[in-house]
């Protein structure tokens, strides 16, 4: 680092945006490029702790008008790095007005870089989706269409509306005619869904600028217009999609609006959506192969330009073990191959397995030899150098030494896998602290503030005190054969950043620490219900192993009446049931109409009798309409209440779960869905008084469950302390690195558990607990030592095995 860097790393933001402000426009850029540069190597050395990057407090800290003069001069990238790319974030509101302050044209260079890849589209998407004046209009007009449809996919409908209405005409002709030359039933309502936003007038203006046949399809689209069904309805929906028959299920598909009939032959699974679309196609083959290229929306790749086409990419693809589970020789499910679009079925062809390329290929391309080449090469994750170890009760170690590209770096991982015969094997959630020792929130408040005062942190002693185990010590005394650490759960960070943030954690209902965060199911119990839709490990009373997306449905109050709700975290409207999980805030909206229960650890936990009732972390708010008097009676604190959940009863009754994630692969492909699993864009916990971070871009330690044919493999890859050096054995994964191990893998199924200190992976060997990764540490511990923690899974021989000691 150069002397004028360290400087800058040593200069206090306030300060240092005065400079910046005080100073001639070339030099302030010239020196903000500096210090963005100086952060951005201290990051990939991982010698910058989190939230301690000084680009987002100086940005915010100077009048935006004058942060986007500076920002103006430097290189897109740059700027993208600056506004988007900390660990802190700038705030969404000072972003807009950024935005707007810098000139058009260099705004939608932006806006188009932010329209790439994975993570950036959901950020912009928030970003421009908050927009309440025309400021931003110049921008959006100015952007590229591909870049405008891309980002309006990753918003909610709203918010669609308000960016197409900012955007003006012309664009919104632009943005509807892109669509529309997909010549798709699903395109087509994408389109009708953003002119409709508009007024009359503007419309005919968007009409009159499309050509004749992308005026017909619109037309079409209008006609045959049907309502969406709100998230929360479409979820019900799918489950009725897998439980009825065939026939009655895909008359049920056909009837749903292309938008929300996507949406459920995703939720549904491969091999159900597979049946659907076939007997869809017995009626209509273009529908069908409509729906089905519309399940994987490609990504961009790159930033579009005005010069060329856009260049697309399937980063991941459910269309894949769709065609994979088709039935080739049933006449409807080869004509609806035949209607998929070459260019679309190439890059789907990239998904499957090569067994079944050539054989689709044919059928698809017209080509007896499809000859397809990856447009990306994998990572190449799980290829490196192997060490395989046989532990205690024929329990397979795979240790793996990788050199990862990841494209931007070369980076050392280390992969440890614990490889196990499911027909062999049990498992078993388990949480440490107790129920009748738990700390309430209260308490809490008491304990941990006596230590944020004085600036001390608990040490292993306290955490030991408060209930939390080491994972080898939790192996040692329950007799288990091996072990992973578990989900999120509330614990002393939480505290302190909810305390940074103005939040009372006391008033929270329903809190104790060490709480799981996400569904949590021990010995048959439901401690925590599925408030999240988030994937699960789960264990039936059959002994199976699932790992699926599990949420909440319905209650049954003390009383036995069934409740179901009209809506999920929206806007509370009169005689309509509503129910609000901490994604919707830390408290609800105050309403005379309707009356607050607070639902934690399957009991009433509070009733506010005029709303504002503060939102259980882990568990949910149901909002009941006065007039709902039969529901109301008897309402009061300390009663059971039971939490239904979309989890097949066909599959048996559930023995375990604990819900954690995001989903890495399904149907064995990439499935990685932050939004779907209700993570928000907050931290991993989703604590609505979190400190807002995406989770799934940066390298951390992390720990897997995945199911390979009948083999569990519980995996972890070895981190660091995040902020604390270079990483000489392991740099950790991201979430999309994760997936990607997983897939190489082999994995049918794969979740993801908590990471970083918490990530554990244990087994025996010569009759004694081992750690197997390289322990990062964390607030109790030292880096390289096991964190205390408080959920996990344990492993036993299967009862006609072996015995447990």
């Amino acid at each position: 680092m150069t002397e004028a860097s360290r400087d800058l790393a040593a200069a206090d933001p306030l300060e240092l945006a005065e400079q910046l402000s005080a100073a001639p426009v070339p030099e302030a850029s010239e020196r903000l490029l500096a210090l963005i540069r100086g952060e951005e190597r201290l990051v990939r050395e991982n010698l910058l702790k989190p939230y301690l990057d000084k680009v987002p407090k100086v940005l915010t800290a100077m009048a935006p008008e004058q942060a986007a003069a500076v920002l103006e001069r430097l290189p897109a990238e740059d700027v993208k790095r600056a506004l988007f790319g900390n660990y802190a974030r700038v705030r969404d509101s000072i972003l807009r007005t950024v935005l707007g302050s810098m000139s058009p044209d260099r705004a939608a260079l932006l806006i188009d870089a932010m329209a790439v890849g994975v993570d950036p589209p959901r950020e912009m998407a928030r970003v421009l989706g908050g927009i309440s004046d025309g400021s931003l209009g110049p921008a959006l007009a100015a952007a590229h269409p591909a870049s405008m449809i891309r980002l309006l996919r990753a918003m909610d409908r709203d918010d669609q509306q308000r960016v197409v209405l900012a955007s003006g005409v012309a664009q919104a002709a632009r943005v509807a005619g892109a669509l529309l030359d997909d010549d798709n039933s699903v395109s087509a309502a994408w389109a009708e869904r953003l002119v409709g936003a508009l007024d009359p007038t503007s419309r005919r203006d968007v009409e009159r600028a499309l050509t004749v046949p992308q005026r017909e399809l619109l037309e079409r689209a209008s006609l045959e217009r049907r309502d969406e069904p709100s998230a929360h309805a479409l979820r019900s929906e799918a489950a009725k999609l897998s439980d009825a028959d065939t026939d009655t299920a895909a008359d049920r598909l056909l009837g749903l609006h292309p938008l929300a009939a996507v949406q459920a032959l995703r939720l549904v699974g491969a091999r159900r959506a597979a049946e659907l679309l076939t007997r869809l196609a017995r009626r209509n083959a273009a529908v069908a192969a409509d729906l089905l290229e519309a399940t994987s929306p490609p990504l961009l790749l790159r930033r579009p330009l005005w010069s060329g086409p856009p260049s697309w990419w399937l980063r991941e693809c459910p269309a894949a073990p769709i065609l994979e589970a088709l039935d080739v020789d049933e006449p409807a499910a080869r004509e609806l191959l035949g209607r998929i679009r070459p260019e679309r079925g190439a890059l789907f062809l990239e998904h499957v397995s090569e067994r079944r390329r050539s054989e689709l290929g044919t059928i698809m391309l017209a080509e007896e030899d499809p000859g397809l080449a990856l447009s990306l090469e994998a990572m190449g994750v799980g290829t490196g150098r192997r060490a395989t170890r046989t532990l205690d009760c024929g329990i397979r170690w795979v240790r793996i030494n990788e050199e990862l590209d990841s494209g931007d770096i070369v980076k050392p991982v280390i992969i440890d896998l614990l490889e196990l015969d499911l027909d062999r094997v049990e498992l078993a959630a388990r949480i440490a602290t107790r129920p009748q020792s738990a700390l309430p929130a209260a308490r809490i408040a008491e304990i941990f503030e006596d230590y944020r005062s004085s600036g001390r942190r608990p040490g292993s002693d306290e955490f030991r005190r408060f209930g939390l185990v080491q994972l080898s010590s939790a192996v040692r005394d329950a007799g288990a054969i091996a072990a992973i650490n578990g989900n999120f759960y509330f614990d002393y960070g939480h505290y302190i950043n909810g305390i940074t943030l103005g939040v009372d954690i006391a008033s929270v209902p329903g809190l104790y620490f060490g709480d799981p965060i996400g569904w949590f199911v021990n010995d048959g119990r439901e401690l925590i219900p599925p408030s999240f839709n988030r994937a699960a490990g789960i264990v039936t009373e059959d002994g199976e192993f699932h790992i699926d997306r599990v949420f909440m449905t319905g209650v049954t109050l003390a009383s036995g009446t069934r409740v179901a709700w009209d809506a999920l975290n929206a806007l509370k409207q009169p005689g309509r049931i509503h129910a609000y999980n901490s994604l919707w805030g830390y408290r609800t909206d105050a309403a005379e109409s309707h009356v607050d229960v607070a639902i934690a650890r399957g009991v009433v936990a509070a009733v506010s009798r005029a709303g504002g009732q503060v939102i259980p972390l882990t568990g949910f708010v149901l909002s009941i309409p006065r007039e709902r008097s039969d529901l109301l009676a008897g309402l009061e604190t300390g009663l059971p209440v039971t939490v239904h959940n979309n989890f097949p009863a066909t599959r048996g009754r559930v023995l375990h779960a604990m819900a954690c994630g995001p989903s890495l692969v399904r149907d064995g492909v990439l499935d990685t869905d932050f939004e779907g699993e209700d993570f928000g864009q907050q931290d991993s916990t989703v604590m609505s008084f979190f400190l807002p971070r995406s989770v799934e871009t940066y390298e951390a330690a992390r720990s897997f469950m995945a199911v390979r044919d009948r083999t569990l493999i519980l995996g972890s890859v070895s981190g660091m302390a995040y902020g604390f050096g270079r990483a000489a054995a392991s740099g950790g994964m991201t979430f999309g690195e994760l997936a990607q191990l997983c897939l190489d893998l082999g994995a049918d199924r794969a979740y993801a558990l908590d990471g970083g200190g918490s990530s554990s992976v244990v087994a025996r060997a010569g009759g004694e607990p081992r750690v197997l990764n390289a322990p990062t540490g964390g607030a109790d511990v030292g880096i390289g030592e096991e964190r205390f923690i408080n959920t996990y899974w344990l492993v036993y021989p299967r009862k006609s095995e072996g015995v447990r000691t």
